[in-house]
């Protein structure tokens, strides 16, 4: 067991690792068996009421803004 702030911070990273993987496992499913309806209903549910499970695995801001050109970056059209 980790001990200290940072293995809280590690084991929180690794939960909200293993909840994306399972949201993805979840949609994957969903996705791949279309008249599973069982399924479907469990993934609106959730989606509907769940936050986290409606974000689960989307880009965050930061990593978004990150990968975006910059204006330094972009060459000027030869005219």
């Amino acid at each position: 067991m980790l001990g200290g702030a940072a293995g809280v911070a590690d084991e929180a990273a690794q939960g909200d690792l293993a909840a994306d993987i399972s949201v993805a496992i979840l949609r994957t499913e969903a996705g791949r068996d279309p008249h599973d309806k069982d399924l479907h209903d469990l993934v609106g549910e959730l989606s509907t009421r769940s936050d986290d499970f409606r974000t689960a695995g989307e880009p965050t801001t930061s990593a978004i803004t990150a990968r975006a050109p910059s204006a330094s970056t972009t060459t000027p059209s030869a005219t």
